[in-house]
């Protein structure tokens, strides 16, 4: 397989993250399935443009420039945390653009339903700086080393603020009808900011049942078992494909 045949997976990095951020699942997907992780600005390759913190644009962004991978590709839309909002919020743009086709399905993790934590009063985006870092180092994910690397946490404090602002201030439009795609929705059960409730709302979205379950681990759970969860994607590929063939 070659070139458009190979099936993409269209990833969008978590708050902080830039298109390294998920190496290590992406080291481990097999052929014929090909990585993909958008760039997004502020950040890794696009450092010198300044960050975007309304959802709605960011996603005009990030179709902009996954435009070409998208179309006339077979792919999986992967995101997590802040990841899985703005994949949410693209597959929203995606299915009002007759030039692109819905991914084959959703694979999200690491957060509930887009509606489901807008009451929620935590605002982490405007924290001193010592109150910042700890509600980030609570999520797990960093490194003792990077903890203590204070010329490292300065040079990133600027887009995780701008990250967790934009996730904040996003506001929610409920569909006026479910997407007709496959939703994958995973968590950590060490997590306290997601519960059942936030993850089974995710229902609302999707004309399919949402396939929903839990790992072991904290917010960064993906990376305790990257091959897990590499299969785990593929898989809901292979289930997603086999369940609209048989319809």
């Amino acid at each position: 397989m070659k070139g458009n045949n190979l099936i993409k997976i269209i990833a969008i990095p978590y708050a902080g993250g830039n298109s390294y951020c998920y190496k290590k699942l992406e080291n481990l997907v097999p052929y014929p399935f090909e990585w993909h992780t958008v760039e997004l600005p502020g950040r890794g390759t696009r450092l010198r443009e300044n960050p975007i913190v309304n959802v709605d644009e960011l996603c005009n962004d990030i179709l902009e420039k996954a435009y070409e991978i998208l179309k006339g590709s077979q792919y999986i839309l992967y995101g997590h945390s802040m990841g899985t909002l703005l994949g949410y919020e693209l597959m929203k743009k995606i299915n009002n653009n007759r030039s692109l086709k819905l991914p084959q399905c959703a694979f999200f993790t690491g957060r509930g339903g887009p509606g489901s934590d807008l009451d929620d009063n935590k605002k982490i985006a405007d924290m001193e700086t010592e109150c910042f870092w700890e509600e980030v180092f609570n999520l797990g994910g960093i490194p003792q080393d990077i903890k203590e690397n204070r010329e490292l946490l300065d040079f990133v404090e600027p887009i995780l603020r701008s990250d967790f602002k934009l996730a904040e201030n996003y506001e929610y439009t409920p569909l006026k009808k479910p997407m007709n795609i496959r939703f994958f929705v995973r968590a950590g059960n060490e997590e306290e900011e997601i519960d059942a409730e936030k993850l089974n709302s995710w229902q609302k979205e999707s004309l399919f049942p949402v396939d929903i379950k839990m790992f072991p681990g904290n917010h960064f759970f993906i990376f305790d078992r990257p091959n897990v969860i590499v299969q785990d994607i593929i898989s809901s590929y292979h289930s997603s494909k086999r369940e609209i063939e048989v319809t």
